[in-house]
């Protein structure tokens, strides 16, 4: 039977080895220490492949070349050649879903593949570059195209909001459930958000709606300020992804 962890709102997440969730910590805290190098763990599959786009480019490491390496961190959730996850690696996960507009792309990196996820990172570099022409922040940008209407729906966009008949593949969704609900128990309170809201869209993705806005009420429990929360819940409540209706 597995032991259980609960929430402040009731959900239960893995009980997890306190020696793990200090190690988890420790990477968090530490992580800057060695700056400008960063070490990131990936299958070596991955790790080649990232090497090779990089390698195509000249000089130094850009904010975005490194951003981008999230895409290969992610497809390592689905290479049968790793067997287990460090608490390194769970470290990884949670710095990287910390990043405004990061936790939507990676979403619907897992339920609808690569070519999906090298298009949101790419979007989440242009829209970067116009918040800070514009002196806001990346949530503020979005918040106020949004407000206007101006959010462009291309493919990333319509698959995040439900409004793609496309089909996500469930297993790699579940695959990434259950390894997020222990990466968001060996965090600490403050930086669980964006790893709830994760679950909660992979969730309602499987038209779990219901259990979705149970992760989404205690991400918003633990910081009502966080957008994504409070946005995703009220698109939620209000519909169905239309590869569940179709």
């Amino acid at each position: 039977m597995e032991k259980i962890t609960r929430a402040r709102t009731g959900i239960h997440l893995p009980s997890v080895d306190p020696r793990d969730k200090d190690e988890v910590l420790d990477r968090i805290v530490t992580a800057g220490d060695s700056l400008p190098e960063i070490t990131l763990q990936m299958s070596s599959s991955q790790a080649h492949r990232a090497a090779a786009e990089l390698e195509q480019g000249a000089g130094p490491l850009t904010h975005w070349d490194v951003l981008r390496l999230i895409i290969g961190v992610v497809e390592t959730l689905f290479d049968d050649e790793v067997k287990d996850f460090s608490p390194a690696f769970h470290a990884q996960l949670l710095i990287m879903l910390q990043f405004a507009s990061v936790p939507e792309a990676v979403s619907t990196q897992i339920a609808f593949g690569r070519q999906v996820g090298e298009m949101s990172l790419k979007k989440i570099e242009r829209l970067s570059d116009a918040a800070d022409k514009r002196g806001l922040s990346v949530d503020e940008h979005v918040a106020d195209l949004a407000a206007r209407d101006e959010i462009e729906h291309d493919l990333p966009v319509s698959c995040f909001l439900g409004e793609s008949r496309r089909n996500p593949d469930q297993a790699r969704m579940r695959r990434v459930i259950d390894l997020f609900r222990v990466t968001a128990a060996l965090a600490i309170e403050p930086l669980r958000p964006p790893v709830l809201c994760v679950i909660a869209w992979l969730l309602w993705a499987l038209g779990k709606r219901s259990v979705a806005l149970a992760y989404l009420r205690e991400a918003s429990e633990i910081d009502p300020t966080y957008p994504l929360a409070a946005g995703l819940a009220t698109h939620i409540r209000q519909r169905q992804p239309q590869w569940i209706q179709a």
